[in-house]
């Protein structure tokens, strides 16, 4: 007997020990003669919680879902009375979960013809395949229908029927049924075959919130959290809304303006920033290019973006090769660089730094670009064997 099939609030219960095997992995798996654990399916994870007093390790149930099979460390003899006890912190939070999964695709389903073709109920996000897109205008009516229906606080039925009296029943299933069918019917919302225990109200939801969306294999991928996850995480998102009103000295109400008017500011100070460093690099550029005509600078910081156009400016002076260093600011001991010319082919050089330094790097004929874990010296030197004319030709001088 299933005790979650009717009673998805049932959280302690006793039960007869019918079965006691030696698993594999040194547990033992018991079955017993009635069970509230729900093993895993329909895109719910298994219950947690203990079986005479232990800790269920896992549970378990076969093709035909006839058995539970519920893992635990010591035997238990055949025969035995024994208490089970649910987490229903768990549960309850399940429950709320996959029952607003059922609100949400009911309501696709109705307002737009779509099938909820995959779900998944994350420990983070629960996530629901439909077969259509949705555009956000559409989301926004979706979300804004599911919570009617939990506001509704409307009565979750389940019912049980043999496949062949199914007849002029219309229902959601993802998959054809051929044993007893378990439908959960939320009237005027939803009917779908589930093996899953759900609320019995849908006012016990709370609240649904669609927290993402995107374009999935022709159809949409969309995020939902339900009951105590969605409560947790707009708590969460609350907080960092007024962490980050504070830090603005703004009224969360004025926030996206505060933050448009922050990203102005931070637009100019950038263009003003890439002004200086081009001034800085032009005047960098005079004086670094040598009589040989090759160049080798060892800069304090810059992104590749930034020893790009320092590369560039010094090939507009020089024929020769020109390579600008700086430090990886995410790899410790290791230095970014660029390295260009107006008349060598720098590929052989990417592949000799490769072979030398183990460097991680590429590019075209006339620049290339990398990181190498090396100490500037070394740098110095593998550099001064690049010009070499048996790789790119001229001489390295500084």
């Amino acid at each position: 007997m299933k005790l979650y099939e009717t009673d998805g609030h049932c959280a302690a219960f006793t039960a007869t020990v019918l079965s006691c095997e030696a698993a594999p992995d040194g547990t033992y798996e018991i079955v017993l003669d009635r069970t509230a654990f729900f093993p895993e399916g329909g895109g719910q994870s298994s219950d947690r919680g203990t079986l005479g007093g232990q800790p269920v390790l896992r549970l378990r149930t076969d093709a035909e879902r006839s058995e539970v099979y519920h893992a635990v460390a010591l035997p238990i003899a055949p025969g035995s009375q024994v208490e089970g006890r649910i987490d229903m912190e768990k549960r309850f939070s399940d429950m709320q979960n996959h029952t607003a999964e059922h609100i949400v695709s009911g309501t696709v389903h109705a307002l737009y013809g779509y099938d909820n073709v995959g779900f998944h109920m994350g420990e983070e996000e629960i996530t629901m395949d439909f077969s259509g897109r949705l555009s956000t205008k559409q989301l926004a009516e979706i979300e804004r229908q599911a919570n009617r229906a939990v506001y509704a606080d409307l009565p979750v039925e389940i019912s049980f029927h043999e496949p062949g009296s199914l007849e002029g029943i219309s229902y959601r299933s993802k998959k054809e049924l051929t044993s007893v069918v378990r439908l959960v019917e939320i009237k005027g919302v939803d009917r779908c075959a589930c093996c899953a225990p759900h609320v019995a109200r849908t006012g016990e939801i709370g609240l649904i919130k669609l927290i993402s969306a995107q374009n999935y294999k022709g159809g949409a991928r969309v995020g939902m959290l339900a009951g105590s996850r969605a409560f947790a995480e707009l708590s969460h998102r609350f907080s960092q809304v007024k962490a980050v009103s504070a830090s603005l000295s703004a009224n969360p109400d004025d926030l996206e303006a505060s933050v448009a008017r922050l990203q102005c500011e931070i637009g100019r100070l950038k263009a003003e920033k890439a002004a200086a460093r081009r001034d800085y690099y032009t005047l960098r550029a005079e004086q670094c290019v040598l009589e040989a005509g090759n160049a080798l600078i060892f800069e304090q910081d810059g992104s590749f973006e930034e020893l790009r156009t320092l590369v560039n400016l010094l090939t507009e002076k020089t024929l020769g090769i020109c390579a600008v260093c700086a430090p990886d600011p995410e790899n410790a001991g290791a230095y970014r660089f660029v390295i260009g010319s107006r008349s060598a082919d720098l590929r052989p050089a990417a592949a000799f730094l490769r072979e030398t330094l183990g460097a991680a790097c590429g590019g075209r004929r006339e620049m290339i670009q990398g990181t190498a874990k090396a100490a500037e010296e070394t740098l110095k030197e593998a550099f001064k064997r690049l010009v070499s004319p048996e790789l790119c030709g001229g001489a390295l001088t500084e």
